[in-house]
């Protein structure tokens, strides 16, 4: 690849970016005004790169091609080269077959061509069928607190509903923090507690829960600060129809 002191090592300087400043951009101002110069440099960069894919340099002169390559976007040029060389050097190792063994494997090459390329039987496309209904992942609920609504809120879940986003609309903003909410069957103890966190200034809490959580019927919902959770801060009544 050259001597020191000529231009391929002047080049292999001018490329990794060895020359100090002022001889970089002296050697780029002669590029962009001499044709052979820059010629040159050209031959120079794509030998350089050639003698990378032949594994014909230095550990550390390669490391120098490669991080060339990396940093102006050119990783490409080196794959090229890489198969070039490959496809060359299997040339030259059938160029020395014997004449009968070079025929064979040429037979061989055509059958394989032959097969990628004969046309593929395409297998028949099954006859469409009617769609299943499809899931419903979530299904959102609205209740208002009793001072807001004279009947309790009747709540029929879509079939396939996966869960239930439930909103409940507040009176007035609540303190921010954490509020316990507890679902109680007419008549009966709670079945289904959860937590909600109120922001500051919120006008409702939203929480979610799987839509078989709770049977069909008659319900009230506790909202309490989840510190004390006897202080009830509202309460809302639904009646839930049919199997979720």
């Amino acid at each position: 690849m050259g001597n020191p002191g000529s231009h391929e090592e002047l080049f292999r300087r001018y490329l990794t970016g060895c020359l100090p400043e002022a001889e970089q951009a002296a050697l780029a101002d002669r590029l962009l005004r001499e044709a052979n110069l820059s010629d040159e440099l050209s031959e120079f960069e794509a030998e350089w790169i050639d003698a990378r894919a032949r594994r014909e340099l230095s550990p550390a002169e390669a490391a120098q091609v490669d991080a060339y390559l990396a940093q102006t976007g050119q990783q490409h040029r080196l794959v090229a080269a890489r198969r070039f060389a490959g496809a060359t050097a299997t040339a030259r190792r059938s160029s020395r077959l014997p004449i009968w063994l070079a025929a064979a494997a040429a037979v061989i090459v055509g059958i394989v061509a032959l097969r990628w390329t004969a046309p593929v039987e395409t297998p028949p496309t099954p006859l469409a069928t009617s769609p299943s209904p499809a899931a419903i992942p979530s299904f959102a609920v609205l209740l208002t607190p009793g001072t807001r609504s004279d009947a309790p809120r009747t709540v029929t879940l879509p079939p396939g509903t996966q869960e239930v986003e439930w909103k409940l609309a507040l009176d007035a903003p609540l303190p921010p923090g954490e509020y316990s909410v507890r679902f109680r069957p007419a008549g009966g103890q709670d079945v289904v507690s959860r937590t909600a966190t109120a922001p500051e200034g919120a006008t409702s809490l939203t929480f979610r829960m799987l839509a078989g959580t709770l049977a069909p019927g008659s319900y009230r919902v506790l909202l309490a600060p989840a510190a004390s959770p006897d202080d009830l801060v509202n309460a809302y009544t639904f009646v839930l129809r049919g199997a979720p």
